[in-house]
């Protein structure tokens, strides 16, 4: 799948040096966010996990914080995004001056499960991407030259301005490695769908385990995606595994307490690609009424409960393989003005997937993300699995035909 790349002309919201960052947007209510203390650059070994380290020395709280570096690894983009329209969205691009460009150095975490990635993503490209977000750094093709052949190890040289080399091990991994942001902090699940849970296990305990798999799992997944992006390379196999898993007590326990503070204890089996290893992930479910991406930001007569549906829209605008990311705003706009999208345009493309563009007949399909904070969508097999517990569960995509003007 395509995945849009993020806009990155973010809004430098500070003065110099050590700063205060003052959230844009709409503030009814209190938020941890509302004074950060985030520098104009750092020097750090330029990936995520190292500069979260000197943001938390900073007194910063890194779990509601999304760090992501540009090409190159010379710049930094933080990110803060509160429940839309009550808390405040806040976005800063920050200077790296990275104390090496030793890409043994740069690149620390070198187990990597490649067998059990898709074998269309096992290629230089591919393979290159998931090393990225397994290290959360940003390396390109003209950064490292990628040594690799199928089924094999990897190996990173660096060129141009990196040096050195590391050896990427086609080997078991680490669950904490494939889910390294653990505390989710806000999710949108319906509070119908964890109350039919709750009340559901209380009078047939015996059914804890298959329920949590098969109704909660999918949902809270979603959210558990979206902050750790590595796990879409393994998104397939996950199904399959959420079935075995489904028969085995105790790989997954999920409780939700009476306001909706939830803990996820994941401990599977070992098998192919992860190594045994229990991970708890936490989070606060909000009441899901956000809107679905259509003219009537509801569901519509073209939405199926628990089936998948294509809604079809037009816009003027024409596109072309250098501008197809600016359909993702045009879309938007249309349906919600834009305010809306001048507020949320720093992430808003990372909350759709471009599946295909057909540039002759003029139409793309576009898919808002499952564990959008802005826009409610639900995997597939998710929409189908939930909605035979608790109806309705909707799932969706958009055929845009453009250039219509």
């Amino acid at each position: 799948m395509k995945k849009l790349l993020s806009i990155l002309g973010a809004v430098a919201i500070t003065a110099s040096g050590a700063s205060s960052v003052i959230a844009c947007g709409t503030q009814n209510v209190a938020s941890p966010i509302d004074k950060f203390n985030i520098k104009d650059s750092y020097d750090v070994i330029p990936n995520a996990y190292e500069l979260k380290k000197l943001l938390v020395k900073d007194g910063n709280n890194v779990d509601i914080l999304q760090i992501k570096f540009t090409p190159g690894l010379n710049e930094a983009i933080i990110r803060y995004m509160g429940e839309p329209n009550r808390a405040p969205f806040v976005t800063k691009k920050v200077t790296i001056n990275p104390l090496t460009n030793d890409v043994y150095h740069i690149i620390t975490k070198t187990s990597l499960a490649i067998n059990g990635i898709p074998e269309a993503k096992q290629n230089k490209e591919g393979i290159l991407e998931a090393i990225n977000l397994l290290n959360q750094t940003n390396l390109t093709a003209n950064d490292v030259e990628v040594d690799y052949e199928a089924g094999g190890n990897v190996t990173l040289t660096g060129q141009n301005n990196f040096t050195g080399s590391v050896i990427i091990y086609n080997e078991k991994m680490l669950w904490s490695d494939l889910i390294p942001v653990q505390n989710l902090g806000n999710i949108y699940l319906g509070h119908n769908i964890i109350d039919y849970y709750n009340g559901h296990i209380q009078k047939y305990p015996e059914d804890e385990n298959a329920l949590a798999v098969m109704l909660m799992m999918p949902l809270v997944f979603e959210y558990v995606g979206a902050k750790n992006l590595l796990m879409e390379f393994f998104q397939a196999n996950m199904i399959t595994w959420g079935l075995q898993w489904s028969g085995t007590p105790g790989a997954v326990t999920i409780k939700i307490d009476n306001n909706y503070n939830g803990t996820f204890i994941l401990n599977p089996p070992e098998n192919n690609s992860f190594i045994n290893e229990k991970i708890k992930i936490t989070f606060k479910a909000l009441e899901d009424n956000r809107p679905y991406v259509t003219p009537t930001q509801l569901p519509t007569d073209d939405l199926i409960p628990g089936d998948w549906s294509t809604l079809k829209e037009n816009l003027d605008n024409d596109y072309t393989i250098n501008n197809i990311e600016e359909i993702v705003g045009d879309l938007v706009t249309k349906y919600f003005g834009e305010e809306f999208v001048n507020k949320y345009r720093d992430v808003l493309n990372e909350d759709f997937w471009i599946r295909t563009v057909d540039y002759n007949t003029k139409i793309a399909k576009l898919e808002v993300k499952p564990g959008s904070m802005l826009f409610m969508n639900h995997d597939k097999m998710a929409a189908n699995v939930v909605n035979g517990y608790v109806s309705p569960v909707y799932g969706y995509d958009i055929e845009v035909t453009f250039g219509t003007k």
